[in-house]
């Protein structure tokens, strides 16, 4: 855990999945998890892995908005709707649903990448076009965020 004793998994690995659709989480991960983990559908194509306590505040946050708006409902059903909640076996694996499988478009190549609070599971080529396109905006998007106070400058 990071100094707050906030959950930080960062850093970034190749995996395969195996015949059964399980996946070998890093034991960088593994170290800070509990035997169960949720996943569910993330954002451009890939899956998100959290913690039981990660998960729960996420979608405690998410059920704080008022279901009578039309994008929260939208929001919860296809975030809360696609979530399931797995355990990590003796050698490390999740076993990762067909379903999710086959909504992010995952094959048997993925990167298990470290993102802050939560694991995100892309199929590779997917992953390596979507780094490839962020680099191309990287600088633009941290002056964005530091220019809204959503993070520090390199001076402060």
């Amino acid at each position: 855990m990071g100094g707050s004793g906030i959950m930080l998994f960062l850093g970034k690995s190749t995996h395969n999945l195996d015949e059964k659709n399980r996946l070998c989480l890093p034991t960088r991960f593994t170290t800070l998890l509990s035997k169960t983990v949720y996943v569910s559908r993330g954002f451009e194509g890939c899956l998100e892995i959290r913690s039981e306590k990660e998960f729960n505040e996420y979608a405690n946050n998410l059920l704080k908005f008022s279901n009578s708006s039309k994008t929260v409902r939208q929001v919860q059903r296809v975030f809360l709707g696609s979530s399931i909640n797995v355990d990590i076996d003796s050698a490390k694996r999740i076993l990762l649903p067909t379903e999710l499988i086959e909504l992010v478009g995952i094959k048997k190549e993925v990167v298990v990448s470290g993102v802050g609070n939560l694991i995100e599971v892309w199929n590779k080529s997917q992953y390596e076009e979507y780094i490839a396109n962020s680099e191309k905006t990287y600088d633009d998007a941290a002056d964005t965020l530091v220019s809204k106070n959503i993070v520090g400058g390199a001076n402060e």
